[in-house]
């Protein structure tokens, strides 16, 4: 598959992401086209370039040596907010009437 065919195949399965349903079907759609005008099927696809390294469905945590095992979390909570600065107060504006309008007040 050229790289321009494979880079929009990518951008499509991206938006298949989409919370819009239309867009996600649409997407997935296309990607199906540009794959049948190439010659190939989804099946091809994942079982020539997919290579399963655990299989994703049994309740066994993956060994340590895999290179895509997770890291473990920590016992904590799992949100912690970044600290955030404390706002500094601005000064109040003191400005009168009379320094607005002058001393006679505004004229109509």
């Amino acid at each position: 598959m050229q790289n321009a065919k494979l880079e929009k195949l990518i951008k499509c399965l991206n938006m298949a992401s989409s919370s819009h349903d239309g867009e996600a079907i649409n997407a997935v759609r296309l990607a199906t086209q540009i794959l049948k005008a190439e010659g190939w099927t989804w099946e091809a696809l994942l079982t020539s370039k997919v290579t399963l390294i655990a299989d994703p469905f049994t309740m066994e945590p993956p060994s340590q040596s895999t290179p895509y095992a997770p890291k473990p979390r920590s016992t904590g909570s799992y949100y912690q907010p970044k600290p955030r600065k404390p706002r500094t107060k601005k000064a109040p504006i003191n400005i009168s009437l009379d320094d607005l309008f002058g001393p006679t007040g505004p004229t109509i």
